[in-house]
């Protein structure tokens, strides 16, 4: 009923570990980009972005499916 949260229910321990040693590490996750008319710089990334784009999450998909659940209870 809720696909992409059985597909985050599945990865949810591994991304949380993940997750963790990211953020408690010394260092920034960074994506190199190439402006046209500028250097190329590093640009930080939010680790729950990347993550979710690691696991092939769609946040947008969550919070929809969120909605619907809380539309479901709101109902009974």
């Amino acid at each position: 009923m809720y696909p992409e949260h059985e597909k985050l229910h599945n990865v949810v321990e591994l991304s949380q570990a993940i997750g963790e040693f990211l953020d408690l590490g010394r260092w920034t996750l960074c994506e190199l980009r190439e402006w046209d008319d500028h250097s190329p710089t590093m640009e930080p990334v939010n680790i729950q972005d990347a993550l979710a784009e690691y696991f092939e999450i769609d946040q947008e998909k969550i919070e929809r499916e969120k909605r619907a659940m809380l539309d479901a209870i709101r109902a009974q």
